[in-house]
């Protein structure tokens, strides 16, 4: 196995480091603002949703190994099925992620009686750097496939499906 495919790609890689400082920031600033049980009610929500896209993408990028490994030895028609199966899962596990998410949310809400804005800027910490990162860090031409043949192909296909 190549060295430098068991390692996080590089737009996964900033997106946890942006998370991690922006939950630190929030968490900061939401005590300054709006006092401390506020703060730490934002702290421990991004926190769970923080590590809980820490999880996540350690998952991901063992489903895109497994999945770049298989389709390095299969067929043409192989590869494409592993990259069909490959994104289906990676697309439940995202569903996975958000009903996990979800249940902590009502758990903090009516459990614990966190302060549902409390809970959305938390949750932000997770999402705006998914979602804002990605336009500005792209995969380096390390995290892909040193050879371009049709397997590569299905596997960066998998990688643009999720």
């Amino acid at each position: 196995m190549h060295p430098r495919k068991s390692k996080i790609p590089q737009p996964f890689f900033a997106i946890l480091i942006t998370a991690s400082a922006l939950l630190v920031v929030v968490s900061v600033a939401s005590i300054l603002i709006a006092g401390s049980r506020f703060g730490i009610e934002t702290a421990i929500t991004g926190a769970f949703s923080v590590a809980l896209l820490y999880v996540y993408v350690v998952w991901y990028t063992r489903v895109m190994m497994r999945a770049d490994a298989q389709i390095a030895r299969a067929t043409e028609e192989e590869a494409q099925e592993i990259a069909q199966q490959s994104a289906i899962r990676l697309q439940i596990g995202s569903l996975v992620r958000f009903f996990i998410l979800s249940v902590f949310l009502i758990v903090s809400i009516v459990v614990f009686n966190f302060d549902a804005i409390a809970d959305m800027i938390g949750v932000t910490v997770m999402f705006l750097p998914l979602s804002i990162v990605p336009l500005f860090v792209k995969s380096s031409s390390s995290d892909q496939p040193e050879s371009s043949s049709p397997e590569d192909e299905d596997s960066s296909e998998v990688e643009k499906q999720c």
